[in-house]
């Protein structure tokens, strides 16, 4: 009895292991949250069970993805940490050109962290404790990049969380010549969104990088949107609460001697 006992569990254990991953994020919903709330604090590590769900969601059904996006928003101290270091594997090239997959996967994955920014407390600070030049580097060539639903919510992620210490990555992108029209108005929107604390090199590098983009613009459909941004955003920057301020040391990992001169280059990452 007890051989027949151990031979259906070990029949039960294979069936689990060579179920679909969408599956078993699914069977372990459950789980993950008692997981979750049992953690104490937040922080940056890496989640097995947030790692499977994403990698789940090229298999997974429709009614499947919203329970695992669900499950993802619900479990954000734990998930959100995972969702940007997947963030750190973004293809170096334009999304339009990637796989199905690639692309389905992390355009969910942007939309999930979007949606935790904008309705769950402390995550914005979460992300600021856990990001890092291989988090926001990404987001930036997905916010000028031609996939509509990828750039509008790396945008909406950015404008969210670009600050002082790395607002440098921004206004690089800004002064490249070949930024398409909608690129370069979601980034002059994130830059404004922080306009108004930036400390003195970012105020000074924000007016060049205005100067620089007015000299690049043509004459065309949407530009005048732009424009006002542009006109917002040295608005807000010459009126900064710390435009007089240099920046201080534990902010200066990245933009204080930033080099605007550097070749843009997506291998970089």
């Amino acid at each position: 009895m007890a051989n027949l006992l151990w031979l259906s569990l070990q029949r039960l254990t294979k069936k689990i292991i060579i179920a679909s991953c969408a599956s078993f994020v699914i069977l372990s919903t459950a789980l993950w949250s008692d997981t979750a709330r049992a953690q104490a604090g937040e922080g940056c590590g890496n989640d097995v069970l947030t790692r499977a769900s994403l990698d789940s969601i090229g298999t997974a059904t429709d009614e499947q993805r919203i329970s695992v996006a669900r499950s993802l928003i619900e479990n954000w101290q734990v998930s959100l940490p995972t969702m940007m270091a997947a963030i750190e594997t973004m293809k170096n090239t334009d999304a339009s050109t990637w796989g199905a997959f690639d692309r389905q996967q992390m355009t969910f994955i942007v939309s999930i962290i979007k949606a935790i920014l904008a309705s769950k407390n402390r995550s914005i600070a979460l992300f600021r404790q856990c990001d890092n030049e291989r988090t926001i580097i990404p987001l930036v060539w997905a916010a000028r990049g031609n996939e509509t639903d990828l750039r509008l919510n790396a945008a909406s992620i950015l404008a969210d969380t670009v600050d002082n210490t790395n607002v440098c990555f921004v206004l690089h992108h800004l002064r490249d010549r070949d930024i398409s029209a909608n690129g370069r108005a979601n980034l002059v929107g994130i830059a404004r969104a922080m306009a108004s604390y930036a400390y003195k090199e970012n105020v000074q590098a924000i007016m060049e990088t205005i100067d620089i983009v007015q000299a690049n613009m043509g004459v065309g459909e949407g530009f005048a949107q732009t424009k006002q941004l542009l006109y917002d955003l040295g608005a807000r920057a010459t009126r900064s609460s710390n435009r007089n301020e240099p920046l201080p040391e534990a902010l200066a990992k990245y933009c204080k001697s930033y080099n605007y001169n550097s070749v843009l280059k997506r291998t970089d990452l």
